[in-house]
């Protein structure tokens, strides 16, 4: 009989978590490539950029229904590397069950029922290192759970810089999404489908007081024979997610396998 020793970093008894979590912020939906082209980069081929797009429940899942959301932003791998760009930027917000993008290419029939969550302006940062641009949002948006539907309108006069940045993206596109960039003129109120989505980063009051999360466990997936009567040690690390500290909480670990193989010690 093989027998697993259970060797919890946590512990298996009753544990004290101390860091509670008082804000939760998601990154929706998760970063895979970076570009330019639909997103407010600082650069005179994104002067003027409109775009809307859907984010599905899933990948909202680290947001709690019912919460606030009180900023909003995108996450950039780096800036721009000489001019700070600014320009007015205003998002439009929508709580949503549809799981693919039904919103149409025009621009004035996407915002149709959301909501304006933000309205001034926004700078490009001069960083060469990982940066984030963030805009709180008052009074904040409700979330009721479900999608998000986001949409926005960018302009700028310049000056614009010759280094653009770049944003993360997302290609799981989920149903479409529609985005138009223009460097002449007012923008078009005519979107054409898009192959990615920007990444969006959302940050709300945690609202959750008693959850906690394992973050990791490992173990060897397999043995030498030579070890098969020995015994196995498992960890794992569990965080508090509360925005509270939780203090004696019971954790405990099961081993599941083939009858008689294995025995929790």
């Amino acid at each position: 009989m093989k027998k697993i020793t259970l060797g919890l970093i946590a512990s298996l008894a009753w544990v004290g978590f101390s860091n509670a979590q008082v804000t939760l912020s998601v990154t929706a939906p998760s970063e895979e490539l970076i570009a330019q082209a639909i997103v407010p980069s600082g650069g005179a081929n994104q002067a003027v950029v409109r775009g809307c797009y859907l984010v599905t429940a899933s990948e909202l899942a680290g947001l709690i229904t019912g919460s606030v959301i009180s900023t909003f932003g995108f996450p950039l791998p780096f800036g721009t590397s000489a001019t700070a760009v600014t320009g007015n930027f205003t998002v439009y917000l929508q709580n949503t069950n549809d799981v693919n993008y039904l919103k149409g290419t025009t621009f004035s029939g996407a915002i149709v029922g959301m909501t304006t969550a933000y309205s001034g302006n926004l700078t490009v940062p001069v960083s060469i290192a990982t940066t984030s641009i963030v805009m709180t949002l008052s009074p904040g948006f409700n979330y009721t759970g479900g999608g998000l539907y986001v949409a926005y309108d960018w302009s700028s006069t310049g000056p614009f810089d010759t280094t653009p940045a770049y944003y993360f993206v997302n290609t799981d596109i989920n149903g479409g999404g529609a985005a138009n960039a223009s460097a002449n003129g007012p923008a078009s109120d005519n979107l054409l489908t898009a192959a990615y989505r920007p990444c969006f980063l959302f940050t709300s009051a945690n609202m959750a007081n008693n959850d906690i999360a394992v973050d990791n466990a490992g173990w060897f997936g397999q043995l030498p024979w030579l070890f098969n009567n020995g015994s196995q040690n498992i960890t794992a690390e569990i965080q508090s997610r509360s925005n509270v500290a939780n203090t004696n909480i019971a954790v405990s670990l099961s081993v599941v396998g083939p009858s008689g193989l294995f025995t929790n010690v």
